[in-house]
């Protein structure tokens, strides 16, 4: 027994190229990391590793928790290995962050491990995850709904981003199954430590383990070898989608210098949904927070339509839709990253019927007497070709000659569509969640009586189109000077991919 497992760990070193590297054990005491971390300790010279050690105290079980702490501790300085002991109140941490206490344990865990890391210098963090794991790990993601990229389960050596940090997680028991980590530990006459919340039925992971799996290997009993094909077939399919998406990805996002990524919205409108969907769950990761099926679906329904729409994500993150593109970052700065129009300065006057420009928009004026293109209460913000096109309907007999274009003015007044009363402009614009970067450079469109309209967002309600118009006024504001952006090109090495996104 202990020839097999010290044999896959050695094979696990070789293949993903870690002789040589300093790696952080993280041990609980439990019988899979304690074997995996005296297999490492026994390999260390043959394979010129250099060992550091990890334990987190999650005070949840009192006297016992300080015990396993302690334990751990001792079995470290016994093998000369430096290491990081620490404690975390997970049940407050819990409440904190309203989470429940599994989702709680393992996003403090990991945050300690991508500290402890960094602190020691480590190439990767070595976890003690078994084919048991990996078989509850698959079943809790289907139970939990996840797509294809939760069915992947865990790999040998992935890659994750934690707190800001980009670290390399090893798992090379996931071909071991848990009595071979139990005997070898008798083997060596180790003696791990027992946690009794393993039994609990308060976690879905031990429902899993102790309900669940007993069940279905009552139906086949090689339930865990099937798991772990459904694994690799969805390993295989996934990779396969992300060349696609990675290709897409190289296209169509930008990370600006303040952390934002900056997404083409028109690059990812042709894409099927799986792309769009990965892209945008990258789009989060790189941002620094975490995904959700349900942020993907609220962002993709935004995704390419009209600007200025909000999404407020987990982990403090926003996304905020643009003409033509959509940002992800902090929530704080993310309205920033809107790309910020010309202030327009000066009154233009528009020619009806004709066209002119005005710094970098093209405004074009017609009027029609066909009313069979509809009653013009609907407006269009954005048309679907690649230029941010504005098509406002009017009334042209309300809104009467001299049409000027100009920037917004102090004390500026507003009457907008369906309301009686007028109120200032800045209120509206704030109302209507104008990006501040937009309002000094929209070209307000204005007559004797006031501002006709603010483009993309709403026209003035006494200069609609009703069933007593005879002529409509057409404007189509183009925005065609898009300057061209500083941001950086974000890359994902292809060879990366496969061991990207646990």
């Amino acid at each position: 027994m202990v020839v097999t497992l010290e044999r896959q760990i050695r094979a696990a070193l070789r293949e993903h190229d870690l002789e040589g590297k300093r790696l952080l054990v993280a041990v609980s005491g439990g019988p899979d990391s304690l074997a995996l971390l005296h297999a490492l300790y026994r390999l260390s010279g043959e394979h010129n590793l250099t060992l550091c050690g990890a334990h987190l105290n999650h005070r949840l079980r009192g006297e016992e928790s300080e015990a396993d702490a302690e334990f751990v501790g001792e079995t470290f300085r016994g093998l000369g290995i430096p290491f990081t002991v620490d404690g975390v109140d997970v049940a407050a941490y819990r409440r904190r962050h309203r989470l429940s206490l599994e989702d709680a344990a393992r996003r403090v865990r990991y945050s300690f491990l991508a500290d402890a890391a960094a602190k020691h210098g480590a190439d990767a963090i070595a976890l003690g995850h078994t084919a048991n794991d990996q078989a509850e790990t698959v079943l809790m993601h289907i139970i939990r709904g996840s797509g294809l990229d939760g069915m992947r389960g865990m790999h040998t050596l992935g890659r994750r981003t934690i707190g800001g940090r980009r670290v390399a997680l090893f798992r090379p028991l996931l071909d071991v199954i848990r009595s071979e980590t139990e005997a070898y530990c008798r083997a060596l006459r180790l003696t791990p430590r027992i946690d009794p919340s393993n039994s609990s039925p308060e976690f879905l992971r031990n429902r899993i383990r102790l309900e669940l799996v007993p069940l279905l290997e009552g139906m086949n009993p090689s339930v865990g070898d099937a798991l772990a094909r459904l694994a690799r077939n969805a390993t295989q399919d996934s990779d396969y989608i992300r060349e696609h998406a990675d290709a897409v990805w190289r296209e169509a996002a930008r990370l600006a210098e303040n952390g934002v990524v900056r997404l083409d919205a028109v690059a990812l409108d042709g894409e099927h949904a799986a792309i769009r969907g990965r892209v945008l769950r990258w789009a989060i990761e790189e941002a620094g927070g975490e995904v959700t099926q349900r942020h993907i679906l609220d962002m993709m329904a935004l995704l390419g339509g009209a600007p200025g729409k909000r999404l407020h994500l987990s982990g403090g993150l926003g996304f905020v839709t643009g003409y033509g593109e959509a940002y992800v970052g902090r929530a704080d700065v993310v309205e920033d990253a809107l790309m910020p129009l010309p202030a327009l300065r000066g009154e233009f006057f528009v020619p009806v019927p004709g066209e002119i420009r005005v710094g970098s928009w093209l405004i074009e004026a017609s009027v029609e007497t066909d009313m069979d293109g509809g009653d013009g209460r609907d407006f269009c913000p954005l048309s679907e070709g690649e230029e941010a096109v504005i098509t406002e309907m009017l009334d042209m007999d309300c809104v009467g000659e001299g049409l000027m274009v100009r920037g917004r003015l102090a004390g500026d007044r507003f009457q907008p569509l369906g309301m009686e009363g007028s109120k200032s402009l800045r209120e509206f614009m704030i109302d209507a969640r104008v990006p501040r970067g937009w309002r000094d450079g929209l070209p307000l469109v204005v007559s004797e009586r006031g501002i006709v309209c603010v483009p993309g967002w709403r026209i003035a309600h006494w200069a609609r189109v009703t069933d007593a118009t005879r002529r409509v006024l057409r404007l189509e504001l183009s925005y065609i000077d898009v300057q061209d952006s500083q941001d950086s090109v974000i890359t994902r090495p292809a060879l990366r991919q496969a061991q990207d996104r646990l």
